[in-house]
């Protein structure tokens, strides 16, 4: 059977090593050497890029807007009709906002609960003020400028997700989506798993549970199907051996 990679229609890439949030569930921000992909290095890629038939580049991190060179990157990979998007913590949007709006598809923003516990997660005072100011400039120069918002279920939300779904409303964008925190890999620069300090116990994933029952009436706000909703509480009990883990 052959494993050869023949179509990759969505390309992640990480173009800066270092981050400027200090988040409680990865240690990116403890790296203390600066990488970043060039956009020479890029054009040397151009060529697989295309024939490997890629369609969208998320740009990653860290984050990616610490990048010294971002907006060429983009201008790279849109020269040739592929999208970009930039997942970002939200904290240099505003700097930024211009050239985003000019050179990117869209805007991915983290967001980890209603003001208080996004700060509280991401250790960055005003960090979620500073986030909004981005997202008003960005729509501010384009209106119609996709903005969405992602957030990662830990222990610390895992008892917001209404109050997150209705902060992501009242901040202007599109929509937000969920997923369950990594609690056992060393992704994220950790040295060791995290579970100890993100993962839920019993009592906090029936909490989740009953949290995520409360979305159904988002009315397609949230982008996940109650059903893939639910696969984040299969995750936790299944990291306490309460379920199996899910596959697919």
């Amino acid at each position: 059977m052959s494993h050869v990679i023949e179509s990759l229609p969505v390309l992640v890439l990480f173009p800066h090593s270092r981050c400027n949030c200090r988040c409680v569930m990865c240690d990116i921000w403890k790296t203390d050497t600066i990488q970043e992909i060039s956009a020479e290095e890029l054009e040397r890629h151009v060529a697989d890029i295309e024939r490997l038939h890629v369609q969208w580049v998320v740009f990653t991190g860290g984050e990616p807007l610490m990048h010294s060179d971002l907006f060429r990157l983009c201008q790279i990979l849109r020269k040739r009709n592929i999208r970009t998007t930039i997942l970002s913590t939200g904290l240099l949007l505003e700097r930024h906002a211009r050239q985003i709006v000019a050179n990117a598809d869209d805007v991915i923003v983290s967001l980890d609960g209603p003001p208080a516990i996004h700060d509280q997660i991401r250790r960055i005072p005003r960090a979620f003020d500073i986030m909004q100011r981005g997202i008003d400039a960005l729509l501010l120069l384009k209106p119609d400028f996709p903005v969405t918002a992602r957030s990662t279920v830990q222990r610390l939300n895992h008892a917001h997700l209404r109050e997150t779904v209705e902060t992501a409303r009242h901040m202007g964008v599109r929509s937000i989506s969920f997923l369950a925190v990594d609690m056992t890999s060393t992704a994220f620069n950790r040295q060791q798993p995290a579970a100890n300090d993100i993962g839920l116990t019993s009592a906090q994933i029936d909490t989740l549970e009953g949290q995520i029952d409360s979305l159904a009436d988002a009315g397609g706000f949230v982008v996940e199907s109650r059903e893939k909703l639910r696969r984040i509480v299969n995750h936790f009990r299944a990291h306490l051996g309460q379920a199996e883990p899910c596959s697919g």
